[in-house]
């Protein structure tokens, strides 16, 4: 009867009426426990009414940027670290760069190439990511500076840089490299997961004033990984221009915004979780960032010179102290720009040294007293009758200006030949031998 009742006075939505007939089955059923259960039965009721869902209100304004920008924004320059990484030890795996260095290219030149690449690639990247940044209307793009972001990101790009450099000195081979890198980006995702969880919490503690040593050198260690920094300085923006989830008040609060002037502002005696922090400025771990690409770069030059490879023989790994590289001591081998070689013939074919000395003995009128004087003679006779005779030819490259340097590249030493008179003349020689500036010079 309650129950037709219901249906007869009651005019509400459909899940209203459910509510009321599940209301007088729960009560039906307690009257009959109520009443077997003590004698006279029990003086019981059920009451229920419907409430209105959360307000979603207070949720709005929550910005996922805000919160997880930290890992998700790590990725997008890892990519320039990976294409880095791969394509530098897959010119060394296939001795492209060993060939440019037999045609000259000075080791300097190989990696300037590469950090321009580098640099083109992090700023076009930095660019794009920030332009999709605006187009989703992320509050942290919105409420900062553009140059404080760009710096930011194109700062973290560049020391990505530095380090595919300076990994790449030790890998050897491209399949390695790829395993490198993909490893670098998988297990950095999975420790900025942990490190930039809730808006960068664990990063500040780290800066505590009362934590134990150890705290201390680990957050020293950090500072040369460069996502580190860079979560840091994302943060540091993220508190001032995104809007964040205040526990105590039960709210989102909006962010101020970070202005150019945010940028260099230090938080000293700063109460985070209960614990008493020293934050440094955005601008400190942007320098952080500077100088992690510097000391990978570093790393990558000693490396390079230290460790053996198909590139050219190893410095010892002194090579920076020794008064030979800066130019202090004179080395062993140098450039003699001036007089001819000694009438020695144990380093030489026969035939050279007779055809250089044939050539002196023509210009001097002297006469030839080695063992070999016949064969010199045979060869002045032919060529008093040369078409082109080349005497004492030399070529150096000078880096920067006509001074003598401990950098100038001879590429002909003294060079001494003659070419008969009606006949096709062949310079042969492999890459490097001298062949090419011989013929441009003489000619």
């Amino acid at each position: 009867t309650g129950v037709s009742d219901l249906f007869g006075t009651t005019s509400g939505p459909g899940d209203f009426q459910a509510l009321l007939i599940m209301q007088e089955l729960e009560q039906a059923v307690l009257d009959i426990t109520a009443n077997d259960a003590v004698d006279g039965g029990a003086n019981t009721s059920i009451q229920a009414e419907i409430s209105s869902f959360p307000d979603q209100s207070r949720f709005a304004g929550l910005d996922a940027a805000a919160l997880y920008g930290g890992i998700w924004f790590y990725i997008p320059p890892m990519i320039t670290f990976f294409i880095l990484l791969t394509e530098i030890v897959t010119e060394k795996e296939q001795k492209l760069r060993l060939g440019m260095k037999i045609m000259g290219m000075r080791g300097s030149m190989f990696w300037a190439a590469w950090f321009v690449n580098g640099m083109a690639f992090v700023a076009f990247g930095t660019l794009v990511l920030m332009a999709a940044g605006y187009a989703a209307q992320f509050e942290y793009f919105l409420n900062a500076s553009f140059a404080v972001n760009f710096t930011v990101f194109f700062t973290y790009g560049m020391s990505l840089v530095g380090l595919a450099f300076f990994v790449s000195t030790i890998v050897r081979t491209s399949s390695s490299a790829q395993t490198v890198g993909y490893g670098f980006i998988l297990i950095g995702f999975v420790f900025q997961t942990v490190l930039c969880s809730f808006y960068g919490v664990m990063i500040y503690l780290l800066y505590g004033t009362e934590v134990p040593e150890w705290v201390t050198v680990v957050r020293w260690i950090l500072t040369f990984y460069p996502p580190f920094n860079f979560s840091k300085a994302y943060y540091d923006i993220s508190q001032r221009a995104c809007s964040e989830v205040q526990i105590s008040k039960g709210i989102i609060e909006k962010g101020p915004g970070f202005n150019l002037t945010d940028f260099y502002v230090s938080h000293m005696n700063e109460s985070v979780l209960g614990n008493v922090v020293d934050i440094p400025s955005t601008s400190y771990t942007v320098g952080m960032l500077a100088m992690n690409m510097l000391v990978f770069l570093l790393l990558a030059f000693y490396f390079d010179n230290v460790i053996g490879g198909d590139h050219g023989s190893p410095r010892p790994l002194y090579f920076l102290v020794s008064p030979e590289y800066w130019g202090l001591r004179k080395r062993k081998t140098k450039v003699n720009y001036e007089g001819s070689r000694s009438g020695d013939i144990t380093s030489e074919d026969i035939d050279v040294f007779a055809e250089r000395e044939a050539i002196r003995c023509l210009e001097t009128d002297c006469q030839p007293s080695s063992s070999v004087a016949s064969d010199i003679q045979d060869r002045m006779a032919d060529i008093s009758k040369a078409a082109v005779r080349i005497s004492g030819l030399s070529k150096v490259y000078k880096p920067v200006c006509s001074c003598r340097t401990k950098n100038d590249v001879l590429a002909l030493d003294r060079l001494f030949l003659s070419m008969p008179s009606g006949q096709i003349f062949c310079l042969l020689g492999h890459n490097g031998a001298g062949s090419r500036p011989s013929s441009s010079v003489a000619s």
